[in-house]
């Protein structure tokens, strides 16, 4: 039996910082975590719908969840569509021998997975193998080793190139920029750096929730969209997380039930 996902894509109009747990705001996470997309939009709610309908909102679930929400991960443009990224399943690799470490080797580094290649993983489908990143240059192996697409993805990417690294795509980039704090009483100034990711244009952000036909849909679509004006995740005052959500565009994605193994695209406390 399968279940499904409804997908939203957040085509990002601006960078993003989303924090991490025991850094400072000069770094800046390249997703933002399903709790950060709930508080984002349970704010929204209230403003939007009022105290009442947000606390019948969260009254439901503790009962029996009416939605459940994905962390939101990157999602990058082709000509003619896009490519979502997902995060590594943790097992072996399929069609890959245990004793295979120059294979390891290779993808020691990887954080996400596309989700063609993703979805070959957790159906352990030896034709994995087959999208393996060759040795040295490898042309499907992208952000210095940390996400990987099939090679035909690679080639249809949209993403402009980074010329001083032999054309390879970039698919979104981190940074720090300046920021000024002055003093109330002396008037004195202190700079800061603050963290950032950037989306190459057309890529951004993808938010899963399911079921795909919740009873709330109408109520959450139009929560994402106030909230691509609001701004998801920290440094909002300067103009940061800003997005714009095609509602009418989402897509429906079918996942197989959970196994004896599963991937959460969430975090969660078993």
């Amino acid at each position: 039996m399968a279940r499904q996902m409804r997908i939203y894509h957040l085509r990002a109009r601006a960078p993003f910082h989303f924090g991490e747990r025991g850094v400072g705001l000069e770094a800046s996470a390249i997703i933002a975590h399903a709790d950060t997309v709930f508080s984002a939009l349970c704010t929204l709610w209230r403003e939007w719908y009022g105290q009442q309908e947000l606390e019948a909102l969260l009254q439901a679930f503790l009962t029996s969840p009416p939605f459940l929400l994905s962390s939101a991960f990157p999602y990058a443009a082709t000509a003619d569509g896009v490519v979502r990224f997902y995060p590594r399943p943790l097992g072996p690799v399929p069609g890959v021998a245990r004793g295979d470490y120059e294979a390891f080797k290779r993808l020691k580094s990887v954080e996400f997975v596309s989700e063609a290649l993703f979805r070959l993983w957790v159906n352990a489908d030896p034709g994995l193998a087959a999208e393996l990143p060759d040795p040295g240059r490898a042309a499907n192996l992208l952000q210095d080793g940390h996400a990987w697409v099939t090679r035909a993805e690679a080639e249809a990417l949209s993403a402009p190139k980074d010329k001083d690294r032999d054309d390879w795509p970039i698919l979104w980039r981190k940074g720090e920029v300046p920021r000024v704090t002055v003093d109330r009483l002396s008037s004195s100034s202190a700079v800061y750096q603050a963290g950032r990711v950037t989306y190459a244009p057309g890529g951004g952000l993808w938010v899963g929730v399911t079921p795909a036909e919740s009873p709330w849909r109408e109520h959450v679509e139009a929560v994402l969209q106030a909230l691509g004006d609001a701004g998801l995740g920290g440094e909002r005052s300067a103009g940061h997380g800003q997005f714009d959500v095609d509602v009418a565009g989402s897509e429906v994605v079918e996942w197989p039930e959970p196994a004896e193994y599963s991937v959460t695209l969430a975090p969660f406390w078993p």
